[in-house]
């Protein structure tokens, strides 16, 4: 298991998660994004799991507290996400 550490000079980084539903089922992901080498951005959809009955507003931002890398692997097909296990939400300003 890998813990994440998403701490940027010892202070915790903030984290938007998207909240999608589908057959009555919540899925979340967050992304991450970078400049290529034309100058353009690319951004990459990472899938996010938390504890169960937990309920995260879509866009809602996160400070993580607690999480690590995980995989499942369905139909040979590898798929990595991040499991959040603790978290404090953003307060709007």
């Amino acid at each position: 298991m890998q813990i994440l550490n998403l701490n940027k000079e010892g202070k915790p980084q903030k984290l938007i998660i998207f909240k999608s539903e589908k057959e009555g089922k919540n899925y979340y992901s967050t992304s991450i994004s970078h400049k290529n080498f034309d100058g353009e951005y690319e951004y990459m959809s990472i899938p996010v799991k938390f504890r169960k009955n937990v309920d995260v507003e879509d866009k809602q931002f996160i400070f993580i507290k607690e999480a690590w890398l995980d995989f499942y692997i369905h139909n040979d097909k590898e798929q990595l996400f991040i499991f959040i296990n603790d978290f404090d939400k953003v307060k709007e300003s």
